[in-house]
């Protein structure tokens, strides 16, 4: 209702937007996701609530090879380590066990295949 009293095509601070403003802060961002991508580890983004982290990552991920990368996104952060990594089997295709010890192994032989047998990087997002 509101995007037809002000003309608006789609909402506009959406999270799936494919047109972001950018003043050169979204490419800079975009570079250091790539060096990630090519140097594998972890990344931190941090900002204020409200000022596009979700939106940007999802801009840019948009964009990756489904063949080269598996991105999974995980929005859900109130939950324990276990939790977590139930979250992550899903993700991959796997039904979770249920001791931790023989989940970490699934999830260890799992990411072994994707990187090693299909030379797919999984890329894990937790928002």
């Amino acid at each position: 209702m509101y995007r037809q009293h002000f003309g608006l095509r789609r909402a506009p601070l959406d999270k799936d937007s494919t047109d972001l403003w950018d003043d050169g802060a979204l490419a800079a961002l975009a570079e250091r996701f790539q060096w990630l991508l090519t140097s594998p580890g972890i990344g931190l983004l941090t900002g204020e609530p409200g000022v596009g982290k979700t939106a940007a990552l999802r801009h840019i991920t948009r964009g990756l090879n489904p063949h080269r990368y598996h991105v999974i996104y995980l929005a859900e952060t109130e939950f324990g380590r276990i939790d977590l990594y139930r979250s992550l089997a899903r993700a991959l295709g796997l039904e979770p066990s249920y001791r931790r010890a023989d989940l970490w192994r699934d999830l260890k032989q799992r990411i072994s295949e994707l990187v090693e047998g299909k030379q797919m990087l999984p890329v894990w997002i937790i928002d």
